[in-house]
């Protein structure tokens, strides 16, 4: 295996100034003033992008249909909603959550500089500040991001806080070398911070500082580049501090790859690695080696199939150790002119990093080992539907059983957790999604989730992970430029810890939003959370917050 890895280090080494081509879903190469958005294949730690904001298609809305190289079923929900995630959303003009968003290119047919500033103030004293501004040209992109927020909370000890500042820069290389002309460079740079106690916990006044810093290079070829590469390199530093302990995690992933001819099949070949280090009494090596070979989308009349082979080499928390190699097989169908079928099986490794499992559980402990989980069987299935132009439908499966998944622990009932190990996972969960647009004023979308995460150790469902899910919205657009989007999800209950049999009961939420855009460039809304004052609890002892009305005002030029 170390072999292989120094052999791909050498061979993609030479092609220090790479991208990763950009394709089509028909695998056609797109023209380099247009760039398309790249999905990063299963199971590989994606580096960041340049996203200018979002905007909604309001004419037409359909699914992101899932094709069959994304990922399974996710795992976070509606509850997992934290106190400081419940701020004024900055979502503007209508953006939901649910159908498709596009992102408008980085890259213009000619200079474009934009830029968007969104405050707004609630009830505990809730301010939200929000500014970007981006300058994009044929040959040039640059963004740059910055955000503050904050709450006195709904409670003692319930204060929090969190700010932002991002940067990325992305460019054309001209070159005589026709290997390197049109090459696109890019890199970035991210500073996060929050701040929040443990309010429900025995020690409710202890207040954790969470913050990142990332830095991150890349580079690919360009569209006429005779041959097709990519590399990147990517640094994040997490600090993890409750007011007397302190932990340090760095964590760096190398990526590369390229398109190599064998016997005239064009191969896709990738190489991860992920390398991190949780410095605490003693430093605690994290990391994990991916090598990738994939074949290109094969096609037979309507069917179609992609074959790939992973290997993968890890080393984790409590003597973890292993070599693994994986079989990925992606397939899809049309059934008939309005139904699609895709089957997937992907077994996989995924890399776990303490800032991850803190992103996922608010209140895990800065203590908690960290192993990576191994899917030895995954596999997903579904069905798309396009009904008509304006009702759009998915239902989708996952069964996967994995080990080393990690089930958050407060035995002692403490407030603050631990992660524990052991036995075989089973999960298995069906989704439908489904979106319509009802008339060009109207927009409808719901989302259903019933799954079953069982661990046979425990021999109960995996904590916090509710068993159904469901989600809702709807907006309607008046003619007086004032369009009303209401939400409502609910969740059934939850274990609330691997080793004891606690659970948390399940609940529902409500939101309401209100907007105005009457004046040009400007919007004003008002979002109104918890509608009905529940109190219900996101984590045990921690209850969501009551009920909570926003005020605010965007500008984009």
């Amino acid at each position: 295996m170390i072999r292989v890895v120094f052999l791909v280090i050498l061979i993609v080494g030479t092609a220090a100034l790479g991208q990763e081509r950009e394709t089509q879903s028909g695998g056609k190469r797109q023209p380099s003033s247009r760039p398309v958005e790249v999905q990063t294949p299963q199971g590989q730690t994606p580096l960041p992008k340049i996203n200018l904001p979002e905007f909604v298609i309001t004419g037409k809305a359909s699914l992101d249909p899932p094709a069959v190289d994304k990922e399974p079923v996710d795992e976070s929900g509606l509850y997992n909603r934290h106190p400081l995630e419940n701020m004024p959303g900055a979502r503007d003009r209508g953006t939901i959550d649910l159908g498709m968003r596009f992102k408008q290119s980085l890259f213009a047919t000619e200079e474009v500089r934009s830029g968007m500033i969104l405050g707004s103030l609630g009830t505990f004293f809730t301010p939200l500040v929000m500014a970007s501004y981006g300058v994009s040209s044929t040959q040039h992109g640059i963004l740059g991001k910055a955000s503050y927020r904050r709450t006195k909370g709904f409670a003692q000890f319930t204060d929090a806080s969190a700010a932002a500042l991002a940067a990325d820069g992305n460019m054309v290389l001209r070159s005589s070398n026709e290997y390197f002309d049109e090459t696109r460079l890019s890199g970035g740079a991210r500073y996060d911070i929050r701040k929040y106690k443990f309010y429900g916990s025995q020690t409710p006044s202890v207040q954790r500082d969470w913050s990142v810093v990332g830095l991150n290079v890349g580079a690919s070829s360009g569209i006429a580049s005779p041959l097709s590469f990519h590399a990147g390199l990517e640094y994040r530093g997490h600090t993890l501090q409750d007011s007397s302990a302190t932990v340090t995690e760095n964590h760096v992933t190398i990526a590369a790859g390229s398109e190599l001819p064998v016997f005239d099949v064009p191969l896709d070949v990738r190489f991860v690695a992920d390398l991190a280090t949780i410095a605490r009494a003693t430093a605690n090596p994290l990391s994990l080696f991916r090598l990738t070979v994939a074949s290109p989308r094969w096609v037979w009349g309507d069917f179609s199939m992609r074959v790939a082979v992973n290997g993968y080499a890890l080393e984790g928390m409590n003597g973890q150790k292993g070599t693994y190699f994986y079989p990925d097989i992606r397939v899809q169908h049309p059934l008939s002119h309005t139904h699609k079928a895709f089957l997937g099986f992907h077994p996989s490794v995924i890399f776990a990093t303490l800032r991850e499992g803190t992103s996922r559980f608010p209140y895990l402990s800065s203590l908690a080992a960290i192993r990576h989980t191994v899917n030895r069987l995954a596999f997903s299935s579904g069905i798309e539907s396009e009904w008509s132009d304006r009702i759009r439908t998915r239902v989708s499966f996952e069964f996967r059983r994995s080990t080393d998944e990690p089930l958050y622990d407060d035995s002692s009932d403490s407030g603050i957790g631990l992660l524990a190990y052991g036995g075989t996972t089973t999960v298995a969960g069906v989704r439908v999604d489904a979106v319509a647009n009802i008339t060009p004023i109207d927009y409808f979308g719901i989302a259903i989730t019933a799954r079953s995460v069982r661990n046979d150790l425990i021999g109960a469902q995996v904590p916090y992970l509710p068993g159904v899910e469901f989600s809702a919205s709807y907006r309607h657009r008046f003619p007086f430029n004032v369009t009303l989007t209401g939400e409502i999800g609910a969740y059934s209950d939850r274990r609330a810890a691997a080793s004891v049999a606690r659970t948390v009961p399940g609940g529902f939420w409500t939101g309401l939003k209100a907007e105005y855009d009457g004046v040009e460039r400007m919007t004003l809304f008002m979002n109104f959370e918890n509608v009905l004052n529940r109190k219900d609890q996101v984590w045990r002892g921690y209850r969501i917050e009551p009920l909570r009305a926003d005020v605010g005002i965007s500008y984009r030029w």
